[in-house]
């Protein structure tokens, strides 16, 4: 007959159980695991890295895409200053997350929020860095360009396609009531159009001939 000490602590078959455990399961007991990081950090670390080297060319070339969004400033909503391209007469600062803001905008900006939570104000990019740039007042005049060369282009189209339909309408001798209609009403804006033309010429030359008269009328009282 086996008899069983008195006071025998479990503490022996407590570390033997979770030895057999941890070596069945792979379960570790009375130790701090190491913490994987997840993949949605690792993404973050990935896409917004640490900001020690900017490489200013691509910055510049990416806010140049963004012309219509690059010609003003998105704090106060005004166009930038047409100037060259000399460094006293730069006034926008330009961040390493390519957006454009006014020099004065952007402090305001920054003295607004704190000192250790500035933020770009578009796409909320922490620890930016910034310099002196022109880049919002040549995309100006680049949209400058575009609305006067899409005002030219609907011109031109304009005119083209009023001579067609004259060139049409001359052409096409049909009976159709729809085209008759059609064809006067072309015509007699035409019309109006030269009417309006010729009176403004005769204006101008009833202005000129005037100012002709009243200089002969003077230089006559003088003679006399």
């Amino acid at each position: 007959m086996v008899t069983r000490k008195k006071g025998r602590s479990c503490v022996g078959n407590s570390s033997k159980l979770q030895e057999c455990l941890s070596n069945r399961y792979n379960l570790s007991f009375g130790t701090k695991q190491k913490k994987v990081p997840s993949v949605s950090s690792l993404l973050s670390i990935a896409i917004n890295p640490q900001i020690d080297h900017v490489d200013w060319t691509r910055v510049e070339f990416e806010a140049e895409s963004r012309t219509c969004q690059s010609s003003h400033c998105a704090i106060c909503h005004e166009y930038y200053r047409l100037h060259g391209q000399d460094s006293a007469n730069m006034d926008q600062w330009i961040l390493s997350c390519s957006h454009i803001f006014h020099t004065t905008c952007l402090s305001a900006f920054e003295n607004y929020v704190k000192d250790d939570h500035r933020f770009c104000p578009l796409c909320r990019e922490e620890k930016y860095k910034k310099r002196l740039t022109t880049i919002g007042s040549k995309c100006r005049k680049t949209q400058a360009v575009i609305v006067l060369q899409a005002f030219l282009r609907a011109w031109k189209a304009r005119y083209l396609f009023r001579q067609s339909l004259g060139s049409y309408y001359s052409s096409n001798s049909s009976n159709d009531t729809m085209l008759e209609t059609r064809r006067e009403k072309f015509y007699m804006k035409e019309l109006e159009g030269l009417g309006n033309k010729l009176l403004r010429n005769c204006e101008s030359s009833v202005q000129t001939q005037l100012q002709l008269t009243r200089s002969a009328l003077q230089l006559s009282r003088l003679l006399n």
